[in-house]
């Protein structure tokens, strides 16, 4: 079977309620995330209700030097703060502050001076801090207006120190932290836009996203050879662009995903060698823009634990070494099919 003549198909705005979710046109397929979404990426869209995208300024707009607050005894500092520059003196009259700009970290030892700092208006980058052991300092930061990135910190175990964090209105990224054995610490973030988990060497889990309840963009987990389960991801039940879980050697399940009702941009599990079912799916109803691909998963012996889904533009089960082709296409006739979807069932298992 490798053509969806031999499936249900039915409109999208027939099943299951879904016209609020995936509407009554058929746009062109989103291509799938073989990469993850960059922070800046102009592409990414948010849909109605989430928080506004941070404009980066052009570097014709920077001055050459953090302007200085224009009333010392406001509690706003104007401008950029890079800790390399200013290092801690931002708290230096002992009152709270917020920094109206983006704050950049690198190259510190210590954030202890930035005990007073309760609100970023622009973006906070945490990045390429090789003596960084620890986040304590940042424990009165609340917000975050544009997006968190957590990146190249060798020393770093966890978020410890961000957990006053409660809004963050761009995306979270943490990757390459050598050190960095889980997320816990993160905070009380319920709604943000993309986030990105990659090549962390050691990460095993993923607490400190259990208070995570709407994603805007996308969820993007790859290349954690040592992650071995998404639990933490529980509350999730939106994904407004695309989920991708790839390159993850360790993970043997997707439980923790289950509350997830629909991924607009399509579904991407791929090349995770350990992992056997697909049985944390189970809640995903929809697939409105984009296709699901179930790919190189090289100990997955069944898809079963996939419920009866909508998905718009095609369906790829490919080069699964040990699923039974059988398996795979007795869950493809239960679904129902866009009717410009395309299917492709190839380089399983025969039995």
């Amino acid at each position: 079977m490798t053509t969806q003549e031999s499936h249900r198909v039915r409109p999208p705005c027939a099943l299951l309620g879904l016209v609020a979710l995936i509407g009554c046109a058929q746009p062109e397929p989103a291509a799938p995330l073989s990469e993850p979404p960059s922070a800046d990426d102009p592409s990414l869209t948010l849909h109605e209700g989430a928080p506004v995208w941070p404009v980066w300024p052009d570097d014709s707009d920077e001055p050459d030097e953090p302007d200085e607050p224009d009333d010392p005894n406001s509690g706003v500092y104007e401008g950029d703060y890079d800790w390399q520059v200013l290092g801690d003196s931002l708290c230096d009259d002992g009152q709270e502050q917020s920094i109206d700009g983006d704050l950049f970290i690198s190259e510190a030892k210590s954030l202890t001076g930035l005990s007073c700092l309760v609100g970023i208006t622009g973006n906070l980058l945490i990045v390429q801090n090789s003596a960084l052991d620890s986040l304590e300092g940042l424990d009165a930061l609340a917000h975050v207006d544009g997006y968190l990135t957590v990146s190249e910190n060798d020393l770093l175990e966890s978020l410890a120190g961000l957990g006053a964090l409660a809004e963050l209105g761009g995306s979270l990224t943490i990757s390459e932290n050598e050190s960095l054995v889980s997320l816990d610490g993160l905070g009380m973030v319920l709604y943000t836009h993309s986030i990105t988990i990659r090549d962390n060497r050691v990460l095993e889990r993923l607490a400190g996203l259990e208070n995570v309840l709407k994603i805007s963009g996308d969820l993007w987990i790859g290349d954690n050879p040592l992650l071995s389960e998404l639990t933490a991801l529980a509350a999730v039940t939106a994904v407004a662009h695309g989920l991708t879980i790839t390159n993850n050697p360790s993970l043997e399940t997707l439980t923790g995903l289950a509350s997830i009702e629909y991924a607009e941009r399509g579904v991407d599990i791929s090349d995770n060698a350990a992992l056997t079912q697909l049985d944390g799916l189970q809640g995903l109803g929809s697939i409105g823009e984009g296709e699901l691909s179930i790919t190189s998963n090289d100990a997955l012996t069944s898809v079963q634990g996939l419920g009866t889904m909508y998905i718009e533009y095609g369906l790829r089960i490919l080069y699964n070494d040990v699923l039974p082709t059988s398996d795979a296409e007795q869950w493809a006739d239960s679904i129902f099919l866009g009717a410009k979807a395309s299917v492709s069932i190839a380089g399983n298992a025969d039995g």
